[in-house]
């Protein structure tokens, strides 16, 4: 920071420098007998890796749901010209199609990956036999807690939206349905596909806040606790965290959780926030940004006025 002060023909500077700092910077000025003043304030600025991770999600996020939209916008258009043009397909919509595809196999996901098999504790008691009101369904409070966590689980971990899938022939089913499954047919040929499939490729995303978590599952078959991830040295784990069942993990899966680890800890996104970060001109990965100001520039050009003692520039505009 500059401070150029003009007091009877003469002028000095004054510079100062401040230490980084991180968020808002309030700059006051005070004068006293003072007949020019001129303050110049230069401040550099740099993004930080937490922020930088922050704009990148947000803008994921921006750029998804508006290809969703587009995409929706567009799928209903091509259904109405069809409509129009007097080619209105049979069958269900598409897009309730892609829906039960999605579902189905978003079910044997879960059901390969964690072994659930859909038995659980009825969350509604109903009692057929009783009269009315006693016979009305309710929510069983305790059971419906109980599955609270891992529902919670399965479902927000994964970018379930953004799965992707592929559909393998029917020759990869049941033999003795091969029959039975090749001479299905439907308008819509995507859903023919899903009903004559013998197996699929299914590709999920993890979400980035649930990486640890995921990790932390795969190998224990639990809810992780939270804190930090736990490292695990087998063939006995007692030594730094016992979790029922990870005992009857190989030392194979063990190695691999560790590698995963090691590889989460190396990601920048998890290194130091406050770390400065140094970006080339010529980086082939940098790109310009620009952002928004409020401000409104009321000159033609950047030269500050230089007025005399007790005048105004509407008199150097009349001079």
């Amino acid at each position: 920071m500059h401070v150029l002060n003009r007091d009877e023909g003469e002028s000095t500077s004054n510079g100062a420098s401040i230490p980084a700092i991180s968020g808002m910077f309030p700059i006051g000025v005070r004068g006293h007998g003072i007949g020019s003043l001129m303050i110049s304030i230069a401040i550099v600025c740099k993004l930080t890796q937490e922020y930088e991770d922050e704009w990148r999600l947000k803008a994921y996020q921006t750029i998804m749901a508006a290809y969703n939209k587009k995409r929706l916008e567009y799928e209903e258009r091509l259904a109405a010209a069809q409509v129009q043009e007097g080619v209105e397909i049979g069958g269900n919509n598409p897009l309730l199609n892609r829906t039960i595809e999605r579902e189905e196999l978003k079910k044997g996901c879960i059901t390969l990956w964690t072994g659930f098999k859909y038995n659980a504790v009825p969350g509604i008691t109903h009692n057929i036999n009783a009269n009315a009101p006693s016979n009305y369904p309710e929510i069983h409070v305790d059971n419906a807690l109980e599955m609270t966590q891992e529902i919670q689980f399965l479902e927000q971990s994964f970018d379930w939206k953004n799965m992707t899938y592929e559909f393998y022939p029917y020759y990869w089913g049941r033999k003795k349905y091969w029959l039975d499954i090749y001479p299905i047919k439907d308008n819509d040929p995507l859903f023919a596909d899903f009903l004559r499939a013998g197996a699929a490729r299914v590709l999920v995303p993890v979400r980035i806040e649930a990486t640890k978590a995921v990790l932390f599952y795969q190998l224990t078959g639990k809810m992780w606790p939270g804190g930090d991830v736990p490292q695990f040295d087998p063939p006995d784990p007692s030594g730094t965290i016992v979790a029922p069942g990870v005992e009857d993990n190989t030392d194979a899966e063990f190695k691999l959780y560790k590698e995963y680890v090691a590889e989460l800890r190396n990601e920048s996104m998890i290194g130091d926030i406050n770390e400065d970060i140094v970006i080339a001109p010529d980086d082939p990965e940098a790109w310009m940004f620009k952002v928004p100001t409020t401000l409104v520039w009321l000159q033609s050009d950047m030269e500050l006025p230089d007025l005399e003692a007790g005048a105004t520039e509407d008199d150097e505009d009349n001079a």
